[in-house]
C-alpha cells in the first residue's frame, strides 16, 4: 500500500479561533460571520490575546504527545513507550477540549505591536498563524511566511476575503491536528501492523467521515478503528480487521467448539465478532453471536460502521 502520513490525525474536534485587530468594528463584522462555523473568540487588545493563548495551554493536554503515552517494560535500560488509546478517547468526554486554541487570525498594522511580531511570542506554541495584511505590507507577509513565523497570510482588502478566510481556517485546523498525531505514529506503527500510513485508507476513512458527517474523531487501536460523533454527539464505530486477526478468531472458535454458523460466516468474510468494550473479550466463544457483525471488503481490510452508545467510552479495547 502507498504509504502517506501527512493526512494522519489521531484525534479531531472542534477548536477555538482567535481573532486579534485593534479595529472592534471589523473584529465583530468577521466574527459574526464565522460564528455560525467556528468557536470564535475576540481581542482588540493583543497583550490580553497573548496571555489567553499562552494560558489555555497550561493545562491543554492535547498538545504534549507524552500525555497519550505509557511506558512499558523493556530489557534495555532505554525508555520505551506505547500509545495510550483510552487517553485518546477520553478526549471525547473532556469538556475542555472546546477551549483548545487551534488558530489565531491577527492584522499585520495593530499600534502597539504589529502581526508579525505577535505571532513571535506565541511561536512556541502549536497552534497556527494567519496573518490579515494590506497590499502596501504583502512582502512582509511573505517574507514572515517564508521565515515560518506564520503559517499563512490573506490580503484584508480582497473581496473574497471572507471565503479565503473559511478555506484557510478549515486547512490550518486540519493541519493542527495532524501536527499533534505526528509524534505518536512512530510509538506503534514500527512493531505493529497499521493501515493509518495508507493513501487508500485515508480516503476511505474521509469517505465515512463525509457520510456520517462526524465532527469529532477518536483512534482507538493502532489498525485505524475510529470512534466517531456527528453534531448531535450520536456515535458512530470504524471498525477495520484484517485477515490474520479473522483466521486467529476462526482458530479460537473451532478450538471452543463453537457454533458451525458463525464459524462458517468468518471464513467466508461475511460477518465477524466486532471486540470494542474490554468485557467483550471476556465473552465466551459460545455468547460471540451477539457481538457478529456484517463485514465489507475494502483493498487488504475488512470494515463495518456500527452505531450506537459504548457503555464505558474510557475502557476501549485494543483490537488487533
Amino acid at each position: 500500500m502507498e504509504k502517506d502520513v501527512k493526512d494522519f490525525k489521531g484525534f479531531y474536534f472542534k477548536s477555538k479561533i482567535i481573532l486579534v485587530d485593534d479595529n472592534e468594528s471589523f473584529l465583530d463584522n468577521l466574527s459574526f460571520k464565522l460564528s455560525n462555523s467556528y468557536t470564535v473568540e475576540t481581542f482588540s487588545d493583543p497583550e490580553k490575546a497573548k496571555e489567553a493563548i499562552i494560558s489555555s495551554y497550561e493545562n491543554d493536554i492535547t498538545s504534549v504527545t507524552q500525555n497519550f503515552l505509557t511506558e512499558i517494560e523493556n530489557e534495555d535500560e532505554e525508555a520505551h513507550y506505547s500509545v495510550d488509546f483510552s487517553k485518546i478517547i477520553s478526549l471525547s468526554e473532556n469538556e475542555n477540549k472546546k477551549e483548545t486554541v487551534s488558530v489565531v487570525i491577527v492584522d499585520y498594522s495593530m499600534p502597539l505591536i504589529n502581526g508579525i511580531e505577535f505571532c513571535k511570542k506565541i511561536a512556541h506554541l502549536p497552534i497556527l498563524k494567519i496573518i490579515l495584511t494590506g497590499y502596501a505590507d504583502f512582502k512582509v507577509a511573505v517574507d514572515a511566511f517564508n521565515e515560518g513565523i506564520i503559517d499563512r497570510f490573506l490580503v484584508k482588502d480582497s473581496p473574497l476575503m471572507l471565503e479565503e478566510t473559511i478555506k484557510e481556517i478549515n486547512a490550518m485546523q486540519e493541519l493542527f491536528f495532524e501536527k499533534l498525531s505526528y509524534p505518536l505514529l512512530p510509538h506503534f506503527s514500527v512493531k505493529r501492523e497499521t493501515l493509518l500510513t495508507s493513501k487508500e485508507y485515508i480516503g476511505h476513512f474521509n469517505e465515512i467521515i463525509h457520510n456520517i458527517n462526524a465532527c469529532e474523531f477518536y483512534l482507538f487501536n493502532p489498525l485505524g478503528s475510529y470512534l466517531l460523533l456527528d453534531e448531535k454527539g450520536s456515535k458512530f464505530y470504524f471498525i477495520v480487521l484484517l485477515d490474520k486477526q479473522l483466521d486467529e478468531y476462526i482458530d479460537l472458535a473451532k478450538d471452543m467448539n463453537a457454533d458451525p454458523e458463525l464459524i462458517k460466516r468468518m471464513i467466508v468474510r461475511t460477518h465477524a465478532p466486532i471486540f470494542i468494550e474490554e468485557n467483550d473479550y471476556k465473552l465466551p466463544v459460545s455468547d460471540w453471536n451477539c457481538l457478529l457483525q456484517p463485514l465489507q471488503k475494502a483493498n487488504g481490510y475488512y470494515y463495518c460502521v456500527l452505531s450506537g452508545e459504548l457503555r464505558n467510552t474510557t475502557k476501549l479495547a485494543n483490537v488487533i
